[in-house]
């Protein structure tokens, strides 16, 4: 799933969970469709306001948009419940940060993007074989790495 597709999932994940437990509700809509009344007459008003505005800007997408977006909700919805809330963790985490932090990391994303299979494969390989390093030995590479980095 693309980062840009999550953060857009993330942001319409209820609505779009009404609608296809209502597009699959079947002999069931009725109690269905009571359920979710319930859980609607549960929000405080601004929650309500909150999806009703992201609502809008679900029925403001394109029809491919739409699909797209669908299509990563169902992938996000087969993920097992840990990676669903490490997804959603990071993602918090992300909303939290400065503007110029958020910046730091799309730019880092799209260089990442932008390389080469082989030159990500590459870069892969060196993550691992620094993972699987001693920590004393870590240290010692960061600290190198850093004292290289102020001069």
């Amino acid at each position: 799933m693309k980062r840009r597709q999550f953060v857009q999932l993330l942001s319409i994940v209820p609505l779009i969970g009404l609608r296809a437990k209502a597009q699959g509700a079947g002999a069931n809509d009725d109690a269905f469709l009571e359920g979710q009344k319930q859980k609607w007459d549960a929000l405080s008003s601004e929650q309500k306001a909150e999806l009703k505005k992201k609502w809008e800007n679900f029925k403001a997408l394109t029809p491919e948009k739409k699909k797209t977006l669908l299509a990563s909700f169902q992938k996000y919805k087969q993920l097992p419940p840990e990676r669903q809330a490490e997804l959603v963790k990071n993602w918090n985490r992300y909303k939290n940060l400065p503007e110029d932090r958020k910046a730091k990391i799309r730019d880092n994303y799209l260089r990442w993007k932008n390389m080469s299979p082989e030159k990500r494969e590459k870069i892969k390989n060196k993550l691992k074989t620094y993972k699987s390093l001693s920590p004393q030995r870590r240290d010692a590479i960061r600290k190198r790495y850093q004292d290289r980095k102020r001069k």
